[in-house]
């Protein structure tokens, strides 16, 4: 049952999210510079853009002599197949900015199907599922970023009569993803 103690190969697996120019991007490109160069002696990086941000950090990469792969696309499927992409071009680590474009695109095509709401939200994220399966469990450094999202809960208030309602209130943040992934 017990063996001598190994070091195994551990990849980071992460997420970050916030409003427009909150930094997200450069983290997620300084995080990737990091592990390259400390871990990997500057093997490639892979970079899945959906905005511009990317445009932002290319010189560091350059500076820092570790390659910079760029995929530029909204597509879910673009984004289901990018972790083994990553892996076939050598990369040591995935970046992908950002995930909410990603999830919008399949949410959108998901609702534009036949059957009821539920059953829709369900299929979508059974298409979500593998990508975040590979997100956890590809043998690759996975960074991700999202915008900012609110979590919300019904809350129960006086209104101006006396009488207790149900309103809609903000109760924290999360990433604008499928709500498991975040």
């Amino acid at each position: 049952m017990f063996t001598p103690a190994q070091k195994e190969v551990a990849f980071v697996k992460g997420s970050m999210y916030g409003p427009p120019g909150s930094g997200k991007t450069t983290l997620l490109a300084m995080v990737l510079l990091y592990l390259s160069i400390v871990f990997h002696k500057k093997a490639p990086v892979a970079w899945l853009a959906s905005e511009k941000g990317v445009d932002f950090v290319m010189d560091i990469f350059k500076a820092e002599g570790v390659p910079l792969l760029i995929s530029r696309s909204r597509s879910f499927v673009d984004l289901k197949n990018a972790h083994s992409e990553a892996i076939k071009a050598g990369c040591c680590g995935l970046g992908i900015d950002s995930t909410t474009h990603y999830w919008r695109d399949l949410l959108t095509a998901g609702m534009k199907r036949g059957g009821r709401q539920l059953e829709k939200i369900q299929r979508v994220k059974e298409e979500w599922e593998p990508f975040a399966a590979d997100f956890q469990d590809q043998p690759i450094h996975s960074l991700a970023t999202g915008r900012l999202g609110y979590k919300w809960e019904d809350v129960e208030v006086e209104n101006n009569q006396g009488e207790i309602v149900k309103e809609l209130a903000r109760n924290g943040t999360k990433m604008k993803a499928e709500a498991d992934f975040g």
